[in-house]
C-alpha cells in the first residue's frame, strides 16, 4: 500500500457538511456544529488513510494503528479519536460506499472474554467492472 494521501475523490465526498443547527441558534451553535463537521471529516479521513496504507483491516487493529499513528506524529493521547468514533467513521464510509467488508471474519480475544468472537475485516471499495464501465 502506498504513503500517499488520501485521493482528491475521496476527499470531495468529505467534505460536504450537513446543517445541524437551525437559523435560529445563536452563532456558538454554528461555530461548534462546523467544528463538528471537521472532526467527522477528519476521523474518516483517518479511517481511510489506515486502510490505504495498511490494507484490509478489522476495527480493532484500526483502532490500534490509529493510537500508533497519532503517537507518531507528536499528537497528544487524549486528542487521537476514540474506538467508538473510528467504528463510527468507518460505517459512515460503509453508508457513503467508500468501505465495504471483505467477506472475511477473524478472530477477537476481547480483554477478560472465555469465548472467542469473530470480527469482519474492511477495505477501500473499489469500483467494479460494471461502474468504471459507466463511468
Amino acid at each position: 500500500m502506498s504513503n500517499t494521501a488520501t485521493p482528491p475523490a475521496i476527499n470531495s465526498t468529505l467534505t460536504g457538511d450537513a446543517a445541524r443547527t437551525r437559523s435560529t441558534d445563536p452563532d456558538t451553535s454554528h461555530e461548534a456544529a462546523d467544528s463538528n463537521g471537521y472532526l467527522l471529516a477528519l476521523s474518516q479521513r483517518e479511517v481511510l488513510w489506515l486502510l490505504e496504507r495498511h490494507g484490509p483491516l478489522p476495527d480493532y487493529v484500526l483502532e490500534r494503528l490509529h493510537a500508533e499513528h497519532w503517537d507518531a506524529m507528536g499528537m497528544a493521547p487524549a486528542s487521537r479519536f476514540t474506538g467508538q468514533r473510528l467504528r463510527t467513521a468507518r460505517q459512515e464510509l460503509v453508508e457513503l460506499g467508500l468501505v465495504e467488508a471483505t467477506g472475511a471474519k477473524v478472530p477477537v480475544v476481547k480483554h477478560g472474554a472465555k469465548r472467542r468472537t469473530k470480527t469482519k475485516v474492511w477495505r477501500i471499495r473499489t469500483a467494479t467492472t460494471e461502474e468504471a464501465a459507466r463511468a
